[in-house]
């Protein structure tokens, strides 16, 4: 079988995308939602936020403790978030591997846009128990995951969105040229990482055109990721749409959000 993540993770180490995320800022709706519920019950506890990035989500956490640690398997993406935040905790650390914190050292485990879905699932699986390991009996795991209802809705390499996502009135020559290059790019990608994609009733294994192509992504079903997550040791599964609204159980065939964020905690007997 082939191994994606080491594509992804190999592509992801370029300084590049620390450069390009070191310009995200703000947290998105349903982290909103989930920090305003979570934030007095974790205050002053330990965190642990897992694909830091550049540090896009650092200063939202720090406001809830100071006991904070941020790790990335990506060196550009941490050296980037040092400069950024010289007083905080960052490490280089790989979500797929296990951690040497001993059980139950963090109250919070926060994975955010999606980096868990660059694991195969058989490393999604080991990740999700040893995240359930790392918590505290009334600690809680945040993470989020592309939905596999939104699929349908994903462009096709060829469509004249990707050459041009802005209204096609604003369409130039000129901008035809540009952006040409990466565009036939894209495709080409799309063409050679199609023998890779793997598609199966409870999840698949996307080439869904994100940067260009060059990655290959996990989508997962919102009662298939409810039902991993119990199988791994979770309950409370709390799933929010893009619209930080929490998601009822009638809602999860129907929503067609990209992706979706799921707040859970670890069983403990």
């Amino acid at each position: 079988m082939f191994n994606y993540y080491a594509t992804n993770k190999n592509t992801w180490a370029d300084s590049c995308f620390a450069k390009q995320y070191a310009k995200n800022i703000g947290l998105n709706p349903p982290e909103i939602a989930i920090f305003s519920i979570l934030k007095d019950k974790l205050s002053g506890r330990k965190l642990l936020d897992i694909g830091v990035g550049a540090g896009r989500t650092t200063p939202h956490l720090l406001e809830i403790s100071r006991d904070y640690k941020g790790v990335d398997y990506s060196l550009a993406m941490i050296e980037t978030a040092k400069k950024r935040y010289p007083e905080v905790n960052f490490q280089v650390a790989d979500a797929s591997q296990p951690f040497e914190e001993k059980d139950g050292a963090y109250s919070l485990i926060f994975f955010s846009v999606n980096g868990i879905d660059s694991l195969p699932h058989e490393y999604r699986i080991k990740a999700l128990r040893e995240f359930n390991r790392l918590l505290a009996p009334d600690g809680y795991l945040v993470f989020s995951s592309h939905n596999l209802g939104f699929v349908p809705g994903i462009l096709k390499p060829w469509s004249w969105k990707r050459l041009h996502p802005a209204p096609m009135s604003l369409l130039t020559p000129l901008r035809i040229v540009k952006r040409m290059p990466r565009w036939i790019m894209g495709m080409w990608r799309c063409a050679k990482n199609l023998k890779h994609v793997e598609k199966y009733k409870e999840y698949s294994i996307l080439n869904d055109g994100t940067e260009g192509y060059k990655f290959l992504q996990y989508y997962i079903s919102i009662a298939e990721q409810i039902s991993q997550l119990h199988a791994c040791g979770y309950s409370n599964v709390r799933p929010f749409g893009l619209d930080g609204q929490e998601l009822e159980p009638s809602q999860y065939d129907s929503r067609n959000d990209i992706w979706i964020t799921y707040l859970c905690q670890p069983v403990r007997k």
